[in-house]
């Protein structure tokens, strides 16, 4: 009698929104512990020290960094400033009436 009382109280809890957090919490461990094994971490690791040996070695061999960073600022702010849909008024006003 003693542990059919004991399953009782213990289904209650676990119906209780203290018992669903808990099971919830599980899982959610489970899902990390599953993740941080697997090769996709691995993956996402070895393809992100790739990339940056790729970019030591740009830097390094033909110090292109900081020219590209200077294209890519001025190519995103004429595109922010502009879009594409009104370049042709960014032009000068004899070009523009041609277009």
């Amino acid at each position: 009698m003693n542990l059919l009382s004991s399953l009782e109280e213990n289904e209650k809890y676990l119906d209780s929104v203290k018992g669903k957090q808990a099971q919830f919490s599980a899982q959610y461990e489970e899902l990390s512990s599953n993740i941080l094994d697997g090769e996709f971490v691995k993956g996402t690791i070895d393809t992100g020290t790739g990339f940056l040996g790729l970019l030591n070695a740009l830097v390094k061999n033909l110090h292109t960094i900081p020219t590209l960073a200077v294209v890519a600022s001025g190519a995103l702010s004429a595109l922010s400033n502009t879009g594409i849909s009104n370049v042709k008024y960014a032009l000068p006003y004899s070009m523009s009436t041609v277009a």
